[in-house]
């Protein structure tokens, strides 16, 4: 359990497991996250680039229950797909994607044209509407791992 002021309450019979650890990557961006007022879920990448869903579940006090399960990429998206998409659904343009992950607009072009294709979206708006109602935005799109 994530308390208001950011402190862990660990439940009886849970373990948090090695990512949820106080100082691990994942838990340093769980406890610094906004606090929201709803349920909220996001994808985070871990060092090994493998692909974890996280859940934040309201409980009462203001405290969130915390959970973390290693996941398949959804709608075989790559990393760097779910970078781009994360991008998109802040509403950045290839331009500032590929300056934002040094790369050339070329090859976010080509991210985009995937992501399309993978989520049978039309459209940036229609991504972005997907990535939201399926939980696919990042915890934070770090550019330096996810290469």
């Amino acid at each position: 359990m994530l308390a208001p002021a950011g402190a862990a309450t660990e439940l009886d019979d849970r373990d948090r497991g090695p990512n949820l650890q106080d100082g691990a990557e994942l838990w340093t961006l769980v406890a610094n996250r906004p606090v929201v007022s709803g349920y909220d879920r996001f994808l985070w990448i871990d060092p090994a680039r493998r692909c974890h869903r996280v859940e934040l579940v309201p409980c009462p006090r203001g405290s969130f229950l915390v959970t973390e399960r290693l996941i398949d990429f959804p709608h075989a998206l790559t990393a760097r797909e779910l970078q781009v998409l994360h991008l998109i659904t802040l509403g950045a343009s290839n331009a500032e994607i590929a300056a934002q992950l040094v790369v050339s607009h070329r090859t976010v072009a080509t991210h985009v044209e995937h992501v399309l294709e993978k989520l049978r979206g039309r459209t940036r708006a229609a991504l972005a509407a997907t990535a939201v109602r399926d939980g696919l935005l990042l915890a934070q799109p770090s550019r330096a791992r996810i290469r």
